[in-house]
């Protein structure tokens, strides 16, 4: 096919120039072009003659001619280019200087000596232009001024011409391809040019390529934004090309070019700011397909050619090396046994006593009774204890189910229930075991003590098997918890992905800062130790305190740094109020479990190079093995709240789908399909949700996660992440289905109606859950927590619950979201007028929360945590004291209480 993308030159650029070509001239006509050169006596025109020797140098004249713009020039430009056996004219003007019918009309006169008449000109107009959102242009790449060009002159291996194409049927086409893009309700500007004069058609373009007049915009005397423009030029004779503009005037411009009625070329044009080369050169391809009568019996089906379209944007599967994750930590063991490879505040533990003690762990279950495959949840304190624990029962060859002993007892009991588990490794008592419990409880410490009495020589161990495992249990949609079970072999995969890639040795000191029973623990404990470094485990009691947090890092000189936004957000804000850099043995920053904004990381880059330390985003779920994509971040990514999520690591693979599961073109949104390595096992007891999540590609016959998240592609094979398709929300990096939520608080007495949403209040670190309900008792926010902390882990309660008499709709009936947060949970709005003493503190809680309260409320009760607490601090010390600590924080918690507090202080009543 003569199908060709082209890139235009910034120097070639003008959306105000037009130019009219005449080719193969008589000598007649030669001569009186000539002979009007000579005498130069209009005041309208300039006229050159450019002899050129060449075939090579003549081409190259008329090409520079035709790109050459003109601006706001009074004269319009004429240059007769000749050579031994060719002649071309270029007539060059402003649009509003004269338009087709009026170069025509100049070119008449040069021909014929008839004397001037006032010429024909555009009307000036400049119509608003609507943005478009699949255009994805590469940000390195778009310049200023530049445009992409894709020619179609020929379909099928055939002239355009040989189709009789008419207008409307490209029109339609064009409608076609623009739906394939989510543009179906759309505005185009449309201008037909003929010698005799020009037609304007502005408003929305029908399927069947009819356009209907805007008539509410022209009503109201608006300009309607058009996201497409279509000039269609006929010029009636072979002998001229008439280019309306240099550069294109609409997001995206087509060109129809036609000599008397038969169309020879369709032109798509877009400026490089607007839309990517690759995005246009599919667009192209898309508009070529509609363009050609479709024949069922040999020509390929639409899906086809978006599935060959996307092809080379499909990350290859990287075979990863076939090392179990035994013989790995085995190795590890020995080439590093004298190396730490555990510690905690108790003391550390060599890469050599963790396989003795584990092994002996594994033993003893064995003995216990468990068999390959069997699953035991491990609901204990975090320290090094519980990495023993979890690795002894993969050696076992168990799969191990971290929970959180803090969770209600209800929820832990449903996790023992659900999962089908056969033992349970804690020191908590289960009120709801019955007789007829299926699991044997242990004791930690029997098993803890059992590694002091087996000599290592005599273990004997299963060889590994691939049943093994974890599962992690998530919030679910149906309003009950879901458990995702992932192979070990998922585990070693991962740590294989990304060791080159991250530099990953036994030189390194990592955390393990998050929850056992969040995933991205998983990489955090494995990655650290597949690899040789030392874990250090961070006590929850320090993970939520960002301050003690701090100390640790610097304590251990930590190298590998795991973080969701938010924390490091607050982390970020304490090196900040150091006097020097005091993290400087971090060399890699890894951030996952929430969307991350770049633009928060300026502190960061104001004290760190990202030679000194590297900063990597990355995008994961719980079903595919906690990480999928990485993103480096620059110092040149601050500016810009980027979408990106990168691209995905070896192994892995994504795919973005639209509702029927057919692959989406480039820029389209659709949901974020996951395969390749990191694909986990899938739920337990949930085969239904097994069928909807877990899909078999009916083309290639691999097998796809369907995320339920929202993305993009870009022509370099990246992903824009454009949040959630369904009711589920991160919050710290916990994935939270909104449901479960609103379950919990449906089954409280009285209440009959519940709206559960996320408030997202610029002025804060991260997202709060906000319950609004209908009931017939009086409960208060208070009440409400307090029945839901029996029921729900801490970071699932709201901020908020809020008693509303009833829960405000739409006009379309839907849930008026908007209306419920400004009019029940107004945000503060500060003060411009001088602050006494006595109301600092309570414009600082309420700057913080980001809502108005009084003198008297606790702030933990009123939404704020351990992040938000320390913004808290840093803008207390700002504005009130420099020696308030986090502890005086969460002793004095309310805005009366720090006041006191203070003025106890200042009077030597309290002692430092």
């Amino acid at each position: 096919m003569m199908n060709v993308l082209e890139t235009k030159a910034v120097v070639q650029t003008s959306t105000t120039t037009n130019v009219l070509l005449v080719k193969k001239l008589t000598i007649e006509e030669i001569s009186k072009i000539h002979q009007k050169s000579i005498n130069q006596d209009h005041v309208d025109l300039f006229i050159t003659v450019e002899q050129v020797p060449s075939p090579e140098m003549y081409e190259e004249y008329i090409k520079r001619e035709k790109n050459r713009a003109i601006g706001l020039a009074e004269k319009i430009r004429i240059t007769l280019i000749l050579n031994e056996n060719n002649a071309t004219l270029v007539l060059t003007s402003d649009l509003t200087k004269a338009n087709l019918s009026g170069l025509l009309q100049v070119y008449n006169d040069l021909l014929d000596n008839i004397q001037m008449i006032e010429l024909d000109a555009d009307e000036v107009e400049r119509p608003a232009k609507a943005s478009i959102k699949w255009g994805v242009p590469l940000l390195d790449e778009a310049t200023q001024g530049n445009f992409n060009e894709y020619n179609i002159v020929q379909l099928k291996g055939q002239s355009v011409s040989h189709f009789a194409l008419q207008n409307q049927a490209i029109y339609a086409a064009l409608a076609q391809t623009l739906k394939l893009y989510g543009d179906e309700d759309l505005n185009v500007y449309a201008k037909s040019l003929t010698m005799s004069g020009q037609t304007i058609l502005k408003g929305k373009l029908n399927q069947d390529g009819t356009i209907n007049p805007n008539q509410q915009a022209i009503q109201n005397g608006e300009s309607a934004g058009y996201t497409t423009g279509i000039i269609s030029i006929d010029v009636d004779n072979k002998k001229f090309d008439y280019t309306y503009c240099l550069s294109p005037k609409y997001p995206l411009t087509c060109v129809i070019k036609q000599n008397g009625g038969v169309v020879h070329s369709v032109s798509l044009q877009a400026s490089v700011d607007t839309m990517d080369s690759e995005v246009l050169r599919q667009f192209g391809t898309m508009l070529e397909y509609f363009l050609t009568p479709i024949q069922a019996d040999s020509d390929s089906s639409m899906n086809e050619v978006i599935n060959e379209l996307m092809t080379p944007f499909g990350r290859r599967t990287v075979v990863l090396e076939q090392e179990n994750i035994l013989d790995r930590l085995e190795k590890i063991e020995r080439q590093f046994a004298q190396n730490i490879a555990l510690s905690d505040t108790q003391g550390d533990i060599t890469f050599e006593e963790l396989a003795q003690r584990s092994d002996s762990i594994a033993t003893h279950l064995i003995k216990e009774g468990l068999k390959t495959g069997d699953k035991a949840v491990i609901s204990v304190k975090q320290d090094n204890e519980l990495v023993l624990l979890m690795i002894g029962v993969i050696k076992a060859g168990g799969v191990y189910i971290p929970v959180d002993p803090n969770y209600p007892e209800e929820r832990i009991s449903f996790i023992l229930k659900d999962s089908g588990a056969k033992f349970f490794i804690s020191n908590l008592i289960q009120n709801s075991q019955d007789e007829d419990a299926d699991y044997i409880t242990i004791q930690p410490s029997g098993l803890l003590q059992q590694t002091q009495l087996e000599p290592h020589n005599d273990l004997l161990l299963p060889a590994y098997t691939p049943q093994s495992g974890y599962v992690i249990y998530t919030s679910g949609t149906s309003g009950v918890p879901k458990g995702v079970q992932v192979s070990c072999d998922n585990i070693i995969a991962l740590v294989e992905a990304t060791q080159e890639e991250f530099e990953l040795s036994a030189h390194d000191v990592w955390t393990m800062f998050h929850s056992s029973s969040f995933d991205f623990s998983v990489w955090e404990m494995w990655g650290s130790l597949l690899s040789g470094a030392k874990l250090v485990v961070v006590p929850r009691e320090t993970a939520t305190s960002m301050y003690d947090f701090y100390d640790l890092l610097i304590e251990h000189h930590v190298t590998v740094l795991n973080q969701t936004p938010s924390s490091f957000y607050a982390l970020q804000n304490i090196e900040s109020e150091q006097r020097i850099p005091r993290l400087n043995s971090i060399r890699l920053i890894i951030f996952g479990g929430e969307a991350l904004d770049n633009t928060k990381l300026k502190k960061w880059f104001q004290r760190y190079s990202s030679s000194k330390c590297r900063l990597v985003n990355m995008y994961g779920i719980t079903e595919t093995t906690v990480h999928v994509t990485y993103q480096n971040i620059f110092k040149r990514n601050l500016d810009t709240s980027s979408q990106s999520i990168g691209v995905p690591i070896k192994g892995w693979k994504i795919s973005v789908r639209d509702p029927y599961g057919v692959p989406c073109l480039l820029g389209v949104e659709g949901e974020i399909w996951v395969g390749g390595a990191g694909l986990s096992n899938g739920y337990i007891n949930r085969e239904k949700l097994n069928t909807e999540k877990f899909i078999i590609d009916k083309l290639s016959g691999e097998r796809w996660y369907k995320s339920g998240d929202l993305g993009k592609i870009k022509s370099d094979g990246s992903i824009d992440y454009l949040g959630r398709i369904d009711n589920q929300v991160k919050i710290r990096g916990y994935r939270i289905e909104l449901d479960e939520i609103k379950k919990h608080v449906s089954r409280i007495p009285g209440v009959r109606e519940v709206v559960v949403t996320v408030q997202n209040n610029d002025k804060d670190e991260h997202k709060q859950i906000i319950a609004f309900f209908e009931s017939n008792k009086d409960y208060s926010s208070n009440d409400i927590r307090d029945i839901l902390m029996k029921e729900l882990p801490s970071y699932m309660i709201p901020s908020k619950s809020v008693h509303v008499e009833d829960i405000p709709l739409t006009i379309n009936g839907k849930i008026d979201f908007k209306k419920l947060l400004d009019e029940q949970n107004e945000p503060y709005q500060a003060k411009t007028a001088a602050n006494s003493g006595e109301n600092v503190l309570l414009e600082v809680w309420c700057k913080i929360l980001g809502q108005q309260i009084t003198d008297e409320d606790n702030f933990f009760d009123c939404g704020g945590n351990s992040l938000l607490a320390v913004s808290l601090l840093s803008e207390l010390k700002q504005k009130v004291s420099k020696d308030i600590l986090l502890r005086d924080l969460y002793v004095h918690s309310s805005p009366s209480s720090m006041r006191a507090f203070l003025k106890a202080k200042e009077r030597g009543e309290v002692s430092v």
